[in-house]
């Protein structure tokens, strides 16, 4: 049970240093938060007990002993006093490249709690490093026209995962800030693209990324204005994964606002693909056959009573 953490924890980091392998080794923590979700569910947990009569202690320990061996091949587990803490081993190594700690994924990070692993460490290391600046000379260099498309919503298939440890939007570092890589790269392809199309006097970079505009801000909801026979049009821009994309609810609330102006850049590739379909007056944001809207976040709002 959860009583048992630091015990399974001990025992299974016991079991995969013993067997030296690197394979192995890479799935501790993934093994550790499974092990976490098995009792993260009580009720789920409770209700297997019940389906299989099991009423007394002894019933309980033995199944959830059988339960271990069966998820994680520890036939041994015991109750013990003497427990073992893994300690990460190459702190300091991780401390001078100053990668933060989502940023590292979950099998190099299991790695820094084994012996000899300090060269598959330095390696880890130096290839961060190198994406990083790859991913900094990729934007720069994105200046480059793509192909302008006018294109309609259909409504595809998307299903939310639960949020475990291998499913679920992710709000790490090291997400953000590939969000923020490419949104970066498709703002600057939307916008050469539409200076190419429209000319530069009727396209207008506003958001925080503009590298064109002194007064840029996220507070507009939009991230380019263009001009297109003589009506100005608000355009968000969004790299697209070809499943979905991440729409605030500021941007929802402008797009309602002004639905014939509002429009969604997808880019994918070098092809920027504009949206005008999305907020018109007959179309249910919540509920229309071109798109389906799936909330991501509760906004909790709420004064605190002091009991004591």
């Amino acid at each position: 049970s959860r009583d048992h953490r630091k015990e399974f924890k001990s025992l299974l980091w016991n079991k995969l240093s013993q067997s030296k392998s690197i394979e192995l080794q890479k799935k501790f923590i993934t093994q550790v938060i499974e092990y976490n979700d098995i009792f993260n569910d009580e009720i789920s947990f409770q209700e297997v007990l019940a389906q299989n009569f099991l009423n007394t202690s002894w019933e309980k320990e033995r199944f959830f002993r059988q339960l271990i061996e069966e998820r994680f091949g520890l036939s041994n587990f015991t109750i013990s006093e003497t427990i073992v803490e893994p300690i990460n081993l190459y702190k300091n190594l991780i401390l001078e490249s100053q990668i933060e700690d989502d940023e590292i994924p979950k099998d190099i990070k299991s790695l820094l709690y084994f012996e000899d692993h300090e060269n598959l460490i330095k390696q880890f290391i130096e290839k961060h490093s190198n994406e990083q600046q790859e991913q900094k000379k990729e934007i720069e260099q994105s200046y480059f026209v793509g192909n302008l498309h006018t294109a309609a919503a259909k409504k595809g298939k998307f299903t939310v995962q639960k949020n475990t440890a291998n499913s679920g939007w992710s709000h790490g570092k090291k997400d953000m800030d590939k969000n923020k890589y490419a949104g970066m790269k498709a703002e600057k392809i939307a916008y050469t693209t539409l200076v190419n199309e429209y000319g530069e006097e009727n396209v207008q970079w506003m958001s925080s990324f503009s590298e064109t505009s002194m007064d840029k801000a996220d507070s507009y909801h939009f991230d380019i204005a263009y001009k297109v026979d003589g009506t100005w049009k608000y355009l968000e821009v969004k790299s697209f994964n070809g499943k979905y994309f991440h729409l605030s609810r500021e941007e929802k609330a402008f797009g309602s606002k002004y639905p014939e102006k509002y429009e969604i850049a997808l880019v994918t590739g070098i092809d920027v693909f504009i949206l005008k379909d999305m907020f018109g007056k007959d179309i249910d944001f919540e509920n229309n056959q071109n798109y389906k809207a799936i909330p991501s976040d509760y906004i909790i709002s709420l004064n605190i009573v002091n009991n004591h």
